[in-house]
């Protein structure tokens, strides 16, 4: 999984996946330009699919939860129930 600075666009790898899933991180400082910024390894239960999002830490959403997969708009805070509607 590539992490992303939303400053500059450097990427850089988490080949031992220490960053926990489905978690706000806002201590990440990305290597190239030194600019903090926040992480979050998204997970959807619904299709499988894992992806990593970033944000400058003045842009952070309030929920995490609360947004869509980026392969199926699953979103996780919603109940089940209303995937069937």
């Amino acid at each position: 999984m590539e992490i992303t600075c939303p400053h500059c666009g450097h990427a850089e790898s988490d080949g031992f996946e220490l960053i926990e899933v489905n978690e706000l991180h806002d201590d990440f400082v990305c290597a190239n330009c030194r600019q903090g910024f926040a992480a979050c390894i998204k997970y959807c239960i619904h299709c499988d699919f894992e992806q990593a999002l970033t944000w400058r830490v003045d842009a952070v959403p309030a929920c995490v939860e609360a947004l869509p997969c980026a392969q199926c708009d699953h979103i996780e805070a919603q109940s089940d129930a209303l995937d069937d509607l």
